[in-house]
């Protein structure tokens, strides 16, 4: 029976893409898969998923653990499917979900599932770290510490995501791209800045 560095290059192969194509698809570096292929490094669970998925097939045949490609039912311990959402904006109970765009798993939540979401990224201000279209999955809660990447509502608009440093007598959110300036809140102005998550990790979502 064939094993997983087997099977990742004969559906590689037979989709008809390059390690540079799934290196893209999985956000890291051609080298990086080309490692799984060899058997240099093990896939996390994460992309194991992902991989499957692309390739329509079971994990265990993904594995080598099963010749069946495709079973009615698929079992992965700690996983749980989250909603993607494409705005959220301040509503009666602090923010409300503006608009569920699709679904996405997650992997290895220790807390409660119900506290977490995926935004879809809008704009181009946390590039070149974070695009257009990424995914973000987002713990739901009201503070961050300082250097923390949050989701933050600003004048109970649309939320955004920032850097967010904390200093003695303001509030900065910070962008990676540098055409956009730091946003200072100080004052009465700091009532305008609700953070409503925290950015756990972006995800590319090709």
């Amino acid at each position: 029976m064939a094993n997983l560095q087997d099977r990742l290059k004969s559906l590689r192969k037979e989709n008809k893409y390059t390690q540079e194509d799934i290196g893209k698809f999985l956000n890291m570096t051609t080298s990086g898969y080309g490692y799984y292929e060899q058997g240099k490094n093990k896939p996390p669970l994460e992309i194991l998923q992902k991989l499957a998925s692309l390739y329509s097939v079971s994990l265990d045949y993904l594995l080598g653990n099963d010749d069946v490609r495709l079973k009615n039912e698929i079992k992965i311990d700690n996983v749980v499917k989250l909603p993607v959402l494409g705005s959220v904006r301040a509503g009666t109970g602090g923010w409300a979900i503006e608009e569920v765009i699709g679904h996405e798993y997650a992997f290895n939540l220790c807390a409660d599932t119900s506290d977490y979401y995926y935004l879809k990224v809008k704009g181009d201000s946390m590039e070149p770290r974070i695009s257009e279209g990424d995914l973000a999955l987002v713990k739901k809660q009201s503070d961050v510490e300082s250097g923390d990447l949050a989701i933050v509502l600003i004048n109970g608009d649309e939320g955004v995501i920032k850097k967010v440093i904390k200093r003695d007598d303001c509030l900065e959110l910070h962008s990676f791209n540098a055409y956009y300036p730091v946003r200072v809140f100080s004052g009465q102005a700091l009532q305008d800045v609700k953070i409503i998550g925290k950015v756990i990790n972006t995800t590319r979502h090709w």
